[in-house]
């Protein structure tokens, strides 16, 4: 699957995910994520849009100072209910 393959069925789903996901969306397409051949911010875009919290912090936590992965840190912060944490 490609990035955009991924994100299109993501995006489409209905209803809108909830903002505090209880569990990942679609376990399948964690490795599927992982394994892709792309940017590592793209890759914690679509794992942050499946609820996979955990597989976008992986990622973003050692991104420190950079704009976009700071901007998904705080957004999975805020999405996971931790909103002190999400400034």
């Amino acid at each position: 699957m490609t990035p955009e393959a991924i994100a299109s069925t993501l995006l489409a789903r209905r209803p809108y995910p909830p903002l505090c996901p209880k569990t990942v969306y679609d376990r399948s397409l964690t490795k599927t994520i992982q394994s892709l051949d792309a940017p590592l911010l793209v890759r914690a875009v679509l794992h942050l849009a499946n609820d996979d919290i955990e597989g976008c912090h992986v990622i973003v936590q050692d991104m420190d100072g950079q704009r976009t992965a700071n901007l998904l840190h705080a957004t999975l912060h805020r999405r996971e209910g931790d909103y002190w944490n999400s400034k």
